[in-house]
């Protein structure tokens, strides 16, 4: 098993601490609380692919559960944020769509952790793993980002929107459904059906596995996440939309 990442099965029912990821600084305005105990890890009952941020944390600070009505619960640590995905929702070309919803609980109103989706994943369980991610927060805000192994480029720096619902008080209760939608020349971001952004298919490098991020003490719901469109299955090389190859 590559060290970075944990596979959650029900056979696992223990996981050992990830080594050799990235710190995703950038995202995280709220300093982690180092001598919070961690949670005991919780297995989801489908199968995912796990990566931390940081290479010291603790596998009990991401859980991660199927709910008996459909979708998953997902509660963070302090040094939890991660991403997560299943091998099978890679796409490999074409016009597709990705989305889900969030709905954040318990949330404090000065909360500013951020999350959302991933995709255009490749080589996730490697030093030089790649994504892009969309995200959201309380506060009412979205961003735009590139992973490049270490590196982090911006597409879109923080950018409110009143298309997110925002924490006004706490305790509230939001949700946030969020959407990429790849077409050949163009890749909208939206959120709750509104439009945020329009960004060139090429910039954004949409092709490859699409997932989940969740930073760090959150406590989440997400349903309805879906990957459709695109070509799923080839044995040609994968391509970005002006045809240039990538790797898998």
């Amino acid at each position: 098993m590559v060290p970075t990442t944990q596979r959650w099965t029900l056979a696992l029912a223990a996981i050992c601490a990830l080594a050799g990821c990235s710190r995703e600084g950038a995202d995280s305005e709220m300093a982690a609380d180092s001598t919070a105990q961690a949670a005991e890890p919780v297995v989801a009952t489908a199968t995912w692919d796990l990566r931390f941020d940081d290479p010291a944390a603790d596998a009990g600070g991401f859980q991660m559960a199927e709910q008996p009505g459909g979708g998953w619960t997902v509660k963070t640590g302090p040094a939890g944020s991660a991403i997560t995905w299943k091998s099978q929702d890679m796409v490999e070309g074409g016009a597709f769509q990705a989305a889900a919803s969030f709905e954040e609980r318990s949330a404090p109103a000065d909360h500013r952790e951020s999350y959302g989706l991933i995709f255009g994943g490749r080589n996730l369980q490697a030093p030089d793993h790649t994504y892009t991610y969309f995200l959201v927060r309380a506060s009412g805000d979205y961003l735009i980002k590139r992973r490049e192994g270490a590196n982090t480029p911006t597409l879109v720096d923080w950018t409110a929107s009143d298309a997110i619902q925002k924490v006004v008080n706490e305790g509230d209760v939001t949700q946030n459904r969020l959407e990429v939608r790849v077409r050949p020349d163009s890749t909208a971001f939206v959120v709750n059906g509104t439009h945020v952004k329009m960004l060139p298919t090429d910039q954004v490098q949409p092709y490859g596995i699409a997932g989940l991020r969740v930073n760090h003490m959150l406590d989440m719901v997400v349903t309805g996440f879906e990957v459709q469109g695109g070509y799923r299955q080839s044995t040609e090389p994968m391509t970005d939309s002006a045809g240039a190859p990538l790797k898998r």
